[in-house]
């Protein structure tokens, strides 16, 4: 293949980077069949998205950092349980960006400010930011990072920088500690991006990476003094763009990497203890960008971004190209892949236009040289659950499209069968989703006494104590009767307060009754509500009386002087 050839060459890597890298954002096409795997996608944000990175708090919500398609701010979205609350981090143009969780479930982001490295952290909803690199001399590029955090909560980060008449994608690695930030040796000064980080049980650092001289894998591992790198899959023939590392429970290294060889593939390295093995997920992706999680038997999963052939070739222009959103994992014996999400187009509708022009954007914010190279982008990002249930988060699909941030997670369940070639290897276990559990709880009735046609209000609370979202069809009955209806939707282990509002006219009491949450209201009549004396009225009348005492006695002194 002469094109794949010529994209082995530098000139024609910055146009492919460009157009893999500028329009990660997607319009969501139908979920998976089921024979593929039941999953349910969202919408999270309305605002184009180029990176995203996922993680999962204590009770298995997700959080989600992503940056702004025309390179203007850095957002975050966490699932409250009812709605997705967003906020903006960070009014900066920024590539790609890392999000951990600490232990209390507060959320920490590392980011490539283009021209800063920048970290944030949130406790209360508050965002605090500090830059690591505050007035650099001469134009930098911070291109990809990586962020983990350590025991006590300290961020660490690998990242690749860009130092134009200096080191080429140099590699570094930097940690916090409550004097400030620390610096090791660089990982690898020579060509090196698209950085993976992981923090093993004793918080040491461990990294896999691309080197960009021959685009093969490597792994680096600090020693306490320095680095030791080595080359994971050296026979390996294709051009590696994008790694993303997980320890296992034995803290040995396992990566995923999508390798856009000859024929495209997704493949995946792991260590024994004694060897790297290697084997290929996926023999026939065009694999631009890859994500990778370890359930709690071990067993890896992949979120990974597939383009058709066609798209790399000289092809017409009424082509139809097809952008692919794919998962596998490890079943205990085999590799069951699905997909998740797809778009296809005409090669001629995708905005190629737009693409031209946010590569101007994004070379006038940074100030650089014309090389630009959008590798390591991190376009999709997975995390798996206490269940070991795959989630999600994704901006591109097919590039030259404009759409959204989404959010996928897998509904059926997930079955792991033991086996060795894996270890460690555990019983069978089989896990379900719960469905949703809906009762209501609490009656509110608000004034217990009320005059004809005064308002009356009847509020109660809908809980969902399921694993997903259901509706919920309320009815109030007054007297027996159905009066209202509300549908509610619930979250997951959440719940909802309802709300009628209802009048009478006629005098008495009435029953009130929502799914056997009982009580009750009495309307008063004309005699009860006007028949005693207001305290308005009584002032009126003591003050007349007094009036009048006033007035005869003033009377009776005027006829004693006469």
């Amino acid at each position: 293949m002469t094109k794949y050839r010529a994209w082995r060459c530098f000139s024609v890597i910055v146009t492919l980077s460009l157009i893999l890298g500028v329009a990660a954002v997607v319009s969501p096409a139908q979920p998976a069949s089921a024979q593929d795997g039941n999953w349910a996608i969202e919408t999270v944000d309305d605002i184009e998205v180029i990176s995203t990175s996922l993680a999962l708090d204590s009770q298995d919500y997700p959080h989600i950092s992503y940056s702004s398609g025309d390179f203007t701010s850095l957002h975050y979205a966490r699932w409250a349980g009812t709605a997705w609350a967003k906020q903006t981090v960070d009014p900066i143009p920024v590539w790609t960006s890392s999000l951990a969780l600490d232990s209390n479930d507060n959320p920490h982001i590392g980011y490539s400010g283009l021209i800063d490295l920048k970290y944030a952290y949130s406790a209360g909803g508050a965002w605090t930011t500090e830059s690591l690199f505050p007035g650099p001399p001469g134009p930098i590029i911070v291109w990809d990072c990586s962020l983990a955090l350590d025991s006590g909560n300290q961020p660490h980060m690998s990242y690749s920088l860009i130092v134009p008449g200096g080191p080429f994608f140099a590699l570094f690695y930097t940690y916090h500690t409550d004097t400030g930030w620390q610096w090791t040796p660089p990982v690898d000064d020579t060509f090196a991006f698209s950085s993976s980080l992981a923090l093993d049980r004793n918080d040491s650092p461990r990294i896999s990476y691309t080197d960009i001289f021959d685009y093969s894998l490597m792994y680096a591992e600090w020693t306490g003094t320095d680095w030791e790198l080595q080359s994971v899959d050296p026979d390996n023939p294709g051009a590696v763009i994008s790694t993303s590392l997980a320890l296992d429970s034995n803290d040995r290294p396992n990566i995923a990497y999508a390798d856009l060889d000859v024929d495209g593939s997704l493949r995946y390295a792991r260590w024994t203890g004694t060897a790297w093995v290697r084997e290929t997920v996926d023999p026939s992706a065009y694999a631009v960008d890859c994500s990778l999680a370890l359930d709690s038997l071990n067993h890896p999963h992949i979120c990974y971004l597939v383009l058709s052939e066609n798209f790399f070739s000289d092809g017409d222009g009424d082509d139809v190209v097809v952008g692919t959103l794919k998962y596998a994992h490890w079943t205990g014996s085999s590799w069951d892949i699905q997909t998740v999400d797809q778009e296809a187009a005409v090669m001629d509708s995708l905005d190629m236009k737009t693409l031209d022009q946010k590569a101007d954007i994004l070379k006038e914010k940074v100030a650089a040289p014309d090389i630009v190279l959008f590798f390591g982008g991190k376009f999709s990002s997975i995390a798996v659950d206490s269940s070991d249930h795959p989630h999600i988060s994704y901006g591109s699909i097919l590039p030259g499209s404009i759409a959204s941030l989404h959010y996928a997670h897998i509904v059926t369940p997930v079955v792991h069968i033991p086996t060795t070639a894996h270890p460690p290897v555990s019983p069978p276990l089989t896990r379900f989703f719960n469905p949703p559990q809906m009762s209501v709880q609490f009656l509110n009735v608000n004034p217990l006494q009320a005059s004809a046609n005064q308002p009356v209000t009847v509020a109660t609370n809908v809980v969902n104590t399921g694993d997903e979202a259901g509706n919920y069809n309320v009815d109030l009955k007054i007297n027996g009767q159905v009066e209202q209806s509300r549908m509610v939707s619930v979250g997951p282990h959440a719940s909802q307060q309802v709300k009628f509002t209802v009048t009478k006219d006629q005098p008495g009491t009435y029953n009130v009754d929502i799914v056997n949450q009982k009580g009750s209201f009495t309307i008063l009549g004309d005699s009860e509500s006007n028949g005693a004396t207001s305290p308005k009225t009584g002032a009126l009348v003591a003050m007349a009386l007094i009036g009048i005492l006033i007035i005869a006695a003033l009377v009776v002194l005027l006829l004693r002087r006469a």
